[in-house]
């Protein structure tokens, strides 16, 4: 049961956590809830769950022209691991507690271990250009040894480190439970035997689907049949899997363009890291813009950089 009593954004919540001189039972509230997600952090890390780096980029627009003008990574917050933690521990218990009920066709996603193969190239180069040994072995190994890829004097070497790692991994999917064995429900990323999507119903139909058999599980309403249907159900699942990659994708792109767009006509003095040498040019990755790499062709000069050779 939810009893909503403010609306809060990320930064003002952090504001009253972090000022002292709110006591009141909501700010009470936030600051216990807040000591709660780590230790609920705490041990999904101790259990081999995988803190990937993914930063957002957040493309700012002019109030008139509606033109994106700049680029700026999205500044996470504690509030922000707050509600993670308690959105995961929701996803996980649904997906239990679904399965209990509907052990051949609950809605569940699953993330599949990466074959060490994907990580070769990325170890190469981390043992080759920094003597840093990446261990695969297993989602906690991986977890240890990104821990440890430190360079002195370089604070978002790390981040980019776990940014290629990222790159490494299978893609998460949807499933229903009776198409696969239960050790086979396990997501590799998060170290849990058993996942789902329940929190965002206004705007994933998987989610929808798992509020649908919740329900049906705990007595409030009918399972439609559709529900009960296995073959039916791999069916949703594909298109699920198919239409999330298409999001994805479109993500992405419109990041890309965006940020291409915010550069236009600029000249822009940025520090970057050489990825890859083609035989056109060279790809690189700008810190400030994070997720977004550049591809520069030679005889294209769009952008300076203070070259820190990170290439292969």
């Amino acid at each position: 049961m939810i009893r909503s009593r403010h609306a809060f954004t990320y930064a003002e919540a952090q504001s009253r956590i972090d000022d002292t001189s709110h006591t009141d039972d909501l700010t009470l509230g936030m600051r216990l809830l807040l000591s709660l997600s780590k230790k609920l952090k705490a041990a999904r890390m101790a259990a081999g769950a995988l803190n990937l780096a993914s930063p957002e980029v957040k493309v700012l627009m002019d109030s008139e022209m509606s033109d994106p003008v700049d680029v700026q990574t999205k500044a996470l917050l504690e509030t922000n691991s707050l509600v993670e933690e308690f959105m995961l521990l929701a996803n996980i218990s649904v997906a239990r507690r679904i399965y209990v009920a509907f052990n051949d066709t609950a809605m569940l996603r699953r993330h599949g271990a990466p074959p060490p193969t994907n990580f070769e190239a990325l170890q190469k180069m981390l043992r080759v250009r920094r003597n840093i040994a990446l261990d695969v072995s297993s989602s906690k190994a991986l977890a240890t040894s990104l821990d440890a890829a430190q360079v002195e004097g370089d604070p978002f070497f790390n981040t980019l480190a776990r940014i290629l790692a990222t790159r490494c991994m299978l893609s998460a999917e949807y499933f229903p439970s009776g198409t696969l064995s239960q050790p086979d429900f396990r997501h590799y990323g998060l170290a849990t035997d058993i996942y789902t999507h329940f929190t965002s119903p206004i705007r994933r139909y998987a989610d929808v689907i798992v509020h649908r058999q919740l329900a049906a599980a705990i007595g409030y309403e009918d399972l439609h049949s559709s529900l009960r249907d296995r073959a039916g159900m791999e069916d949703v699942c594909r298109n699920i899997n198919y239409r999330h990659r298409m999001g994805q994708m479109a993500g992405r792109a419109s990041v890309e363009f965006f940020v291409g767009q915010s550069l236009k006509g600029k000249r822009s003095v940025e520090e970057a890291y050489v990825m890859r040498v083609l035989k056109n040019g060279f790809v690189v990755f700008v810190p400030r813009f994070t997720s977004f790499l550049i591809r520069l062709l030679l005889g294209l000069k769009c952008i300076d950089l203070d070259w820190r050779d990170w290439s292969m």
